[in-house]
């Protein structure tokens, strides 16, 4: 049982980094880098930095936003919109790589 700890350990550490890096992909992927920029820092004038946020406070925030399809923000141009929608599991990810960003 003791070998098994430091494997199991090893394990869920490439599953986090995987998903993490799933939310790399779908973050940049689905428009969020128009506002939000590249790295989760956000744009002046456009969008606020989201990097190094709680994840569950980013899960929330995405969800919501993705629910309103970006109807929250009046201001945003059709190009800049996220008209991508998100599963659950897509939130999670982005969430979790931004947390770490």
């Amino acid at each position: 049982m003791k070998k098994l700890i430091p494997v199991i350990c090893i394990s869920l550490f490439f599953m986090a980094s995987a998903q993490a890096e799933k939310g790399r992909y779908v973050y940049l992927g689905s428009g969020c880098s128009s506002c939000h920029g590249v790295d989760g820092k956000g744009i002046v004038g456009k969008g606020a930095d989201v990097s190094g946020k709680p994840e569950n406070e980013l899960f929330a925030t995405i969800k919501r936003f993705n629910a309103s399809q970006g109807q929250h923000n009046q201001s945003m141009s059709s190009s800049d919109a996220c008209d991508v929608p998100l599963s659950d599991k897509d939130i999670e990810a982005i969430a979790k790589w931004l947390t770490n960003a």
